[in-house]
């Protein structure tokens, strides 16, 4: 037993952290960022939803992370591929995918520059390259 207290004890910091902020989404263009387990979150600024098209969410569907007067959902990567493209723009009727913050929803379409950045899933053998 005392063995058992230790393994989750020692699991515990992983469990209750948190992700980590990478401040606004114009400062993550074209970069990649690994992830062990509990992700990132950004600001994404109004009228702009951030959303995953590389989440398992079917044909036309992306995961969507933050949308205006919503909170925001970690960007992880942690199904599908391990190492996901993440876009940011402006979108007609922003306001709208704040009720999908954390679920996939119809892909959002920009009305503005997107911007890009990648997340790779480190516990699933993902990882950041030059390549991508």
């Amino acid at each position: 037993m005392k063995g058992l207290v230790s393994l989750l004890v020692s699991f515990l910091p992983l469990a209750l952290a948190g992700p980590k902020a990478l401040g606004h989404v114009n400062g993550l263009s074209g970069k990649c960022f690994e992830s062990e387990g509990s992700g990132f979150s950004c600001d994404a600024g109004p009228g702009v939803v951030v959303w995953d098209p590389d989440a398992p969410c079917g044909a036309g569907k992306a995961y969507i992370h933050a949308a205006p007067n919503a909170g925001t959902a970690p960007m992880t990567a942690g199904a599908g591929p391990t190492v996901h493209k993440y876009f940011s723009a402006t979108v007609t009727n922003a306001e709208s995918f704040a009720s999908s913050v954390g679920k996939c929803a119809q892909s959002p379409v920009a009305t503005g520059p997107a911007t890009s950045w990648q997340v790779a899933d480190l516990s699933r053998g993902g990882k950041c390259t030059a390549e991508e």
